[in-house]
């Protein structure tokens, strides 16, 4: 799989699946950051889900549903953020896991999301890059090696998206190191 970031949606293939994260208690409808790639009518699509759903925002819940579009996602992935006051690493880690299986169940292709930021500064844009890398790419491990039949991820390509360009760089350094990270515990469990 390939982990990339980017500042433009029109240059990524289309995607399979959109995840959003969403802190307890806010509405996809006043978010400014995570939902400005996605249009009005998607943004009180997911509204109405978590209405419907119950969706609270706990830290790794999600919700999935289809959009019934071809662009910019043909599901999205709704997963809970927690608290925005006590939002920190250990919350991207266990956010991304949930986000990524939820992904992987629904046999998506190519994933887009952003990076979740908190107004408390407790993290940045290259920790949770990184955080967000390794624990997808961790997420995907598979053992078979040793297999006649081999069982693809399913995911093809897992964009970060970011309008801000001076934080690309970043961003993208952070993904390499935890790429980096991945493929060494990936060595190590194959070992």
């Amino acid at each position: 799989m390939k982990i990339n970031a980017s500042n433009r949606l029109s240059t990524q293939p289309s995607p399979s699946a959109y995840i959003l994260g969403l802190f307890k208690g806010k509405n996809p409808n006043n978010y400014d950051r995570t939902t400005s790639y996605l249009d009005q009518e998607l943004k009180e699509l997911a509204a109405q889900i978590i209405k419907e759903d119950n969706f609270t925002g706990e830290v790794g819940s999600t919700v999935t549903f289809r959009t019934g579009q071809e662009t910019p996602a043909q599901k999205i992935i709704l997963v809970g953020l927690g608290d925005e006051a006590n939002f920190n690493l250990d919350t991207i880690r266990i956010a991304s896991a949930a986000a990524i299986k939820a992904a992987t169940g629904l046999r998506a292709q190519n994933v887009l999301t952003m990076l979740p930021r908190a107004g408390n500064g407790n993290t940045s844009a290259y920790e949770t890059a990184l955080e967000v890398a390794e624990i997808t790419q961790s997420a995907l491990y598979r053992l078979d090696k040793y297999k006649s039949i081999k069982q693809p991820s399913g995911i093809d390509t897992f964009t970060i998206l970011e309008p801000d360009e001076n934080k690309l760089k970043e961003i993208e350094a952070g993904i390499r190191r935890g790429e980096a990270i991945s493929e060494a515990r990936s060595l190590a469990r194959t070992i």
